[in-house]
């Protein structure tokens, strides 16, 4: 088996043996023609290993199995080994995928027996014999049942490094700390994750550094927002809605602090205008079903006189006459004022 990883600058090789043998590759622009073996397993150390998998993002990672064991080379390094015997179809973000091919093949196997086998049933005759009669039941159902799914021989498994990065970011409430491991095992997933952690303690120094290490520029674009926000509150509440995407929880957070005007605003946004009407109507308007399944306003006019913001709310109403309109819901369309 050879595979290149994923900058074309290593070559692994598993010969018949089942010994693994690391290459580096020549760099063409400096006319170099001399192929560098890196010996990442010894031949004389494994002799069982039946698999490698480079990883799709860095290129110093390399996952192999071994008989039951599944090792992560970092720079030639092994891990720990974790116990598997699961075939690798993915390795990216410091993740290993794998099917358990003997199960599932199992599976695929049992199931297809149980096929010939529909409406049959098992009794017990004379002297304990069995025979099979015509029967329409539960019983092919039940034996289904039993047999459990083919995503439960799917596998996850993560790198030292991203559990060890999990459990710093868990335990200690200083991120400096975390700030120095990542930096000495650098991957754009662990620092995404210490973004987020710092992003939920509200330490925006800590959270651009990290958006800066991964080049997100909208990660460091929402932290030169937070810091013109005077408010811990409206930063949680901006972070809710721009980076987690929990515009529900934003909204609640903007109305604890009475500033109704924000969740409007951050709906405007979101082109919501369901929901723009249901925070802009009265208290004794029906409210605004965004499955369409009650009316949105019997009396169109009584409303204007009731609100403050007028224009706005009328643009609402067309606004969801339109959505109504595009969706054949010609009812709702003209209650709306479309």
């Amino acid at each position: 088996r050879i595979s290149i990883n994923y900058d074309a600058t290593r070559l692994s090789i598993i010969d018949v043996e089942g010994c693994l043998h690391v290459f580096e590759l020549p760099n063409h622009t400096e006319g170099s023609s001399t192929v560098i073996l890196v010996n990442a397993v010894s031949r004389g150390d494994r002799r069982d290993i039946w698999q490698s998998e480079w990883s799709a993002d860095q290129p110093d990672l390399l996952a192999i199995m071994e008989k039951s064991r599944m090792y992560i080379l970092r720079s030639m390094k092994p891990e720990e080994p974790v116990t598997s015997e699961a075939y690798i179809y993915g390795f990216s973000d410091l993740q290993i995928k794998g099917v358990m091919l003997d199960g599932l093949l199992r599976l695929m196997q049992s199931r297809s027996d149980l096929q010939p086998m529909a409406g049959m049933k098992i009794e017990r005759g004379y002297a304990g014999r069995e025979h099979t009669t015509d029967h329409k039941g539960p019983y092919l159902a039940s034996s289904a049942m039993a047999t459990p799914s083919w995503q439960s021989y799917l596998i996850e498994s993560e790198t030292k490094t991203l559990r060890d990065t999990r459990e710093i970011l868990a335990k200690l409430s200083n991120l400096k700390d975390a700030f120095n491991y990542v930096d000495a095992n650098p991957h754009k997933r662990l620092w995404r994750l210490l973004a987020e952690s710092a992003l939920e303690q509200l330490d925006v120094n800590v959270a651009e550094k990290a958006f800066v290490r991964f080049s997100s520029y909208s990660g460091i674009q929402l932290c030169h927002r937070l810091r013109d926000l005077d408010d811990d509150v409206k930063r949680r509440a901006e972070i809710c809605a721009v980076y987690s995407q929990r515009f529900e929880e934003a909204e609640a957070l903007y109305k604890d602090i009475d500033r109704k005007d924000l969740a409007i605003a951050l709906r405007l946004k979101l082109g919501d205008w369901l929901r723009v009407v249901r925070l802009l109507e009265p208290e004794h308007v029906p409210q605004v079903d965004p499955s369409g399944v009650c009316n949105l306003v019997e009396d169109f006019g009584s409303v204007l006189k009731c609100v403050n913001k007028q224009d706005l709310l009328k643009q609402a109403y067309v606004e969801c006459g339109d959505y109504y309109a595009t969706r054949g819901r010609w009812n709702l369309a003209v209650q709306a004022g479309y």
